[in-house]
């Protein structure tokens, strides 16, 4: 038993496992906590951990502001340190990825460190994925540097996260943290995998979609869809994959088993880059997806409506649309990255 493990009785009242961002297709990461579950369980706990590169609060300015200037420094620290996204909470544990470049496996009734790794010296932007004895971490930065422009300029082709960089899919033993294989990918791979029928799910910066075999990391199937992922990830639902990308901002539904496209669907005005941060929920054989979207000037600045949209899991039919107000458009790096590039 690794070092801070919990033990049998405060691993009971957790999840199981965690097959997608936030948990599950629906998104809700609340479960259930039974009357027998531990006493600490049941009335909450506090406690708090300092990452790797933790930047302590009373610090005013932000990493690297005399290298920088502030203005730079903030959106470097917010892309190069903290949390992008939640934690995973399973059996007593709670697995957390950092943009630091770390996974940490904590006691979750302590927060004493079980484990902590880097496996692919990139930025770890997810919510990590646990089934069975392994929890996988997808791996990708934001970076699109000049020689991504110039690749553009020659081919008309490029890729978000760069090239040179360990972009991909890594398995870990959950209770290790050992490594146990590697997927990689071109363009980065930030977006959380889904995991469902044995197979992981992801989306690039290259425009690819991937089921990949959780057991031993080999490619199932490949389908290029276009476009690029940023943080929105794929969720699975009664054999169908759904995700969607920037840069044309589409919905996709693919066949799980084949990964051929069924049906893809776009928000009329969506902002290009403003679906890309927005994972897609899925329940009761709908999908909901919101992006920001009609952007205008008004008054001599620039904004936008935040709109929600409702489509048939079976066919991308339109069921319903809601405009949830008109305001300023998020600056870049913040809210859903939504300036155009």
């Amino acid at each position: 038993m690794p070092q801070n493990a919990p033990s049998a009785a405060n691993r009971a009242g957790f999840p199981h496992e965690w097959t997608s961002v936030y948990a599950n297709a629906r998104h809700n990461a609340a479960f259930p906590v039974s009357h027998d579950a531990p006493a600490w369980l049941r009335q909450g706990v506090g406690w708090n951990y300092a990452e790797a590169r933790a930047w302590p609060l009373s610090d005013k300015l932000p990493f690297g502001d005399k290298v920088y200037g502030e203005r730079e420094a903030l959106p470097v620290q917010t892309q190069f340190m903290g949390n992008a996204l939640g934690v995973t909470a399973v059996d007593g544990v709670i697995y957390a990825e950092s943009d630091d470049m770390f996974a940490y496996a904590l006691n979750a009734r302590t927060g004493q460190l079980i484990w902590r790794a880097s496996p692919l010296q990139n930025n770890l932007m997810g919510d990590p994925v646990v089934a069975g004895n392994s929890v996988y971490l997808s791996a990708g930065s934001v970076s699109f540097n000049f020689a991504h422009v110039i690749k553009y300029a020659k081919t008309g082709k490029t890729s978000r996260g760069e090239d040179e960089s360990f972009n991909g899919v890594v398995s870990l033993n959950k209770n290790t943290g050992k490594f146990q294989w590697l997927f990689l990918t071109q363009g980065e791979a930030m977006p959380t995998p889904a995991y469902a029928y044995g197979a992981l799910f992801v989306s690039t910066g290259a425009g690819n979609v991937f089921a990949i075999d959780a057991s031993n990391g080999r490619k199932i199937w490949e389908t290029h869809v276009g476009g690029i992922a940023n943080m929105s990830d794929p969720v699975v639902y009664k054999g169908r994959v759904y995700l969607s990308m920037s840069v044309v901002p589409y919905v996709y539904c693919l066949d799980a088993k084949t990964g051929k496209v069924l049906w893809k669907q776009t928000i009329k005005g969506a902002v290009n880059t403003g679906m890309g941060d927005v994972a897609p929920v899925v329940d009761n054989g709908i999908v909901v997806q919101d992006t920001v979207a009609d952007k205008r000037v008004h008054d001599g600045h620039k904004t936008v409506d935040t709109i929600i949209e409702a489509m048939s899991a079976k066919t991308g039919k339109i069921l319903w649309k809601a405009n949830m107000g008109r305001g300023p458009l998020p600056p870049r790096l913040q809210g859903r990255h939504a300036d155009d590039p």
